[in-house]
This record gives structure tokens, C-alpha cells and sequence, in this order.
């Protein structure tokens, strides 16, 4: 999978990009906002290894501008169990997204805005996609705004998360 706008990129992970991925783990910045927290490097190769090997359930991808990784994000079909808990008809196709942009200096510049978008029209297009939905901390401002830019909106919050979708009736 590639998906290229000028630019910007959004490529399959690949195992050369797991130092990428240790790094951005260690960045405190970073954490405060993307719950992922691993004990050691080894726990993050592991699971990020399993997710390059077989993106059947879960397809990790870089986000890169001018072929320099920038980010991570990665998607994949909501299972039965999420359906029934955020209340979504069955045979609605709805994914899921997460993501972030690891490097701080390019935050808060529409950047992370379009690469939302350049997912959502792929996961439109190339998948069928009803809905997209993904939680995001209540105080990441800064990626709400960008959520909310996309289409996203807020539809049910639980403990410190808002849960937000993007519907392609609503487009």
C-alpha cells in the first residue's frame, strides 16, 4: 500500500522502520498523548514485528514527507465486540485509525490534518468504509482540532477519551 500526496506518504511499515518506532516510544512529548508504553525496545520490536509479519488484522504504516518518516499510523476492522460497544449496526464496515506525528517541530501545522485525510479518502475508496472511528485523549486539544477538521465528531466519551467517528454518509 502506498499513498503519496506531493509530498507526503503513507507506506507499510517495514522492519527497518522499528528503530523509528523505538525512538518516537521514547519520546515523552510524544507519550503523554499515544498511551502505548513498553518496559523495554525488545517489547516494542515484538509487537510491531507481529503487525509488519501479518497486517491481516492490523496494517501499520509511516508517514513520511520528503521520504523522512515523520509518523506512524495504522487501521484496521473494528471487531464484533467494539461494534456492539459503541452501538454500530453489524453490517456497517467501520475501522479503526490511530496515529501520531513524532516529531513535535511539525505539530500544529495542518500536517497531521492531511494525512487523516489522505486515509480517509483510501479507506473509502480501496476498502468500502461506512465509518471510521478512533479515541483520542480529552486534552489533546491540538489533535481534536485536527480530528474535527477531517469530519470526525465526538460521539461518546469514556473515561479520559472522547470516542470520535467520521461517517462517509456525512462527507
Amino acid at each position: 500500500m502506498l499513498i503519496k500526496n506531493k509530498n507526503m506518504t503513507i507506506r507499510n511499515m517495514e522492519q527497518s522502520d522499528l528503530s523509528n518506532l523505538i525512538k518516537w516510544f521514547n519520546n515523552k512529548d510524544l507519550t503523554k498523548f499515544y498511551d502505548e508504553r513498553f518496559e523495554n525496545n525488545d517489547a516494542v520490536i515484538k509487537k510491531y514485528l507481529t503487525r509488519i509479519n501479518d497486517p491481516s488484522k492490523i496494517t501499520p504504516c509511516i508517514l513520511e514527507i520528503n521520504n523522512v518518516a515523520v509518523g506512524y499510523m495504522q487501521f484496521y476492522k473494528i471487531d464484533s465486540s467494539l461494534h456492539k460497544k459503541l452501538n454500530f449496526d453489524l453490517e456497517l464496515n467501520v475501522y479503526g485509525i490511530d496515529q501520531f506525528l513524532a516529531d513535535r517541530s511539525i505539530w500544529g501545522k495542518g500536517i497531521g490534518t492531511e494525512f487523516i485525510k489522505m486515509i480517509l479518502n483510501y479507506l473509502v475508496l480501496e476498502l468500502n468504509v461506512d465509518s471510521i472511528v478512533l479515541d483520542v485523549k480529552i486534552n489533546n486539544i491540538r489533535a481534536i482540532k485536527s480530528y474535527k477538521k477531517c469530519g470526525f465528531k465526538i460521539f461518546k466519551q469514556e473515561d479520559s477519551y472522547f470516542y470520535m467517528e467520521w461517517n462517509k454518509a456525512n462527507r
